[in-house]
């Protein structure tokens, strides 16, 4: 029997053999016999006088010890993804974008035509309200390209604590924010500096900084919940502090960060010189995610985009891939490029599943 602690970030397999067998980031160990038999007591809340005596002068012994309060979860492909209990969906509504940013981690563009359908998307908010999700997040592409958007919000708006919209703004005039605000969403923009120059060359559209800056004093006019996330590249490093300046005297939280190696994020390794955690909350780094991307596929993170956990169709709806998770796991991701701790902790897991 395998046992996931969301907590510690760790899998303890109790195989047959008599050995427990502990993994965790950057350490492992293994206890047998009598010993195993304590360590699988721990999962009931119990620790051994034995392993107690043992923890005064063994490490791996202290930390189990300590595990003793933390939740320890019979390890399944959906304990893997929910952790401690489902956060935050995110929704990849359509995969066009008007935007060609030189990092997109989702390979968006004008020119990409895959979208969710409507119906598909009001079963994924219904499906993830059921699931006990807390926050849902519309994204793509740039979800303000979606027609139905306003709808989805509305649909979204009593059934979740925070319903954000991720966007570009370029789309986001008076007429769309009289659609949106009445049900309350929050917006997160990419903004990329303070400088149209830079910013312009980034996203590879000619006055997207002008349309951007404009769409978020907009919506932070309106009383909306706002934040802008900045990605640290090489043509940018430069210019961040006056960024983050810029964007505070708009009156929004701004957090820093360098891009993801994922889709054409590959090419950038650079690290990002200031490192805030706006909007971060206790207990984040344990709360399960899943995003659903603009094909439909069901991923662990929009970052996390090859470990497909099921496909989105006419046929399957989220609940039906929640309940059965058939997920045939590969190598987990290494540290650096899954920056998020709960991304390695349920990664982690799934590559246990797939472990004899």
């Amino acid at each position: 029997m395998s046992f996931l602690i969301p907590r510690a970030g760790a899998i303890v397999r109790l195989p047959r053999s008599g050995r427990a067998e502990v993994n965790a980031a950057g350490w492992s160990a293994s206890f047998d016999g009598r010993l195993a038999d304590d360590v699988a007591e721990i999962a009931t809340g119990r620790v051994s006088a034995r392993l107690e005596a043992l923890a005064k002068s063994n490490p791996a012994a202290a930390t189990l010890v300590s595990w003793r309060d933390h939740a320890w979860l019979p390890l399944t492909a959906l304990d893997a993804v929910r952790l401690d209990g489902f956060d935050t969906l995110f929704v990849e509504l359509v995969g066009a974008c008007n935007e060609r940013c030189v990092h997109c981690y989702a390979d968006s563009s004008p020119s990409v035509k895959a979208a969710l359908a409507r119906e598909a998307c009001e079963g994924i908010i219904d499906d993830a309200h059921a699931a006990k999700f807390r926050r849902i997040q519309f994204t793509g592409g740039d979800p303000l390209i979606c027609r139905f958007l306003p709808e989805l919000v509305e649909r979204a708006a009593p059934l979740f604590e925070l319903r954000e919209i991720y966007t570009n703004g370029l789309l986001l005039d008076d007429h769309l924010l009289d659609r949106l605000a009445p049900h309350g969403p929050g917006f997160a923009f990419s903004y990329y500096s303070s400088d149209p120059g830079i910013h312009d060359a980034i996203t590879r559209t000619p006055g997207s900084h002008r349309r951007t800056r404009g769409a978020i004093e907009r919506a932070a006019k309106r009383g909306l919940r706002v934040r802008a996330a900045v990605v640290v590249l090489d043509q940018n490093i430069d210019t961040v502090d006056a960024t983050v300046a810029d964007l505070e005297s708009l009156g929004v939280s701004v957090s820093t960060g360098a891009a993801k190696s994922v889709g054409r994020g590959n090419a950038f390794a650079w690290q990002p010189k200031i490192d805030s955690n706006a909007g971060h909350r206790d207990g984040s780094e344990t709360e399960g995610k899943i995003a659903v991307t603009y094909d439909g596929n069901v991923v662990p993170c929009i970052f996390n985009r090859s470990r497909v956990l099921g496909r989105i169709d006419g046929d399957t709806r989220l609940r039906d891939v929640l309940a059965e998770l058939a997920v045939t796991p590969g190598n987990a991701h290494g540290d650096t490029e899954l920056s998020c701790g709960s991304c390695r902790v349920t990664d982690l897991a799934l590559a246990s599943l797939g472990e004899p």
